[in-house]
């Protein structure tokens, strides 16, 4: 569906994320089912060279806010990885692990390769055939 309609994942990606969220029953708190998703959507946006080059938001202040939130995000990650370094064992698959962060950076990551795929001139012009 994904390779038909290219910007089918704005409806499917949303709706499949309280579905497959199966970490209670599993036990994968890095790496779950909706991430392999998200992973096949960037994976066929990639093929369909659907990832945009150019810009996709003439918002006044949006990349510098784009840029300080980054940064942000990524000195939580580090100072995460600081205070819990010394107590780096076996045991990591639970919430107070300092390896988190990277579940949380995951997020962050996927969501702005989503972003550059959300503006491309294939999912444009689906939206515009369907208005």
């Amino acid at each position: 569906m994904l390779w038909r309609y290219p910007a089918a994942w704005l409806v499917i990606l949303p709706a499949l994320l309280p579905v497959l969220d199966l970490t209670p029953w599993t036990g994968r708190l890095y790496f779950g089912e909706y991430d392999l998703f998200v992973a096949l959507t960037l994976a066929l946006g990639l093929l369909r060279g659907v990832l945009s080059q150019r810009s996709p938001l003439n918002v006044r202040g949006f990349y510098p806010a784009l840029g300080v939130f980054i940064a942000a995000n990524m000195l939580g990650i580090i100072l995460e990885f600081h205070a819990g370094a010394a107590e780096l064992t076996a045991e990591y698959a639970h919430y107070f692990s300092p390896f988190n962060s990277l579940r949380v950076a995951k997020g962050l990551f996927a969501a702005l390769l989503l972003f550059a795929m959300s503006n491309n001139r294939a999912s444009n012009n689906v939206r515009s055939r369907c208005y």
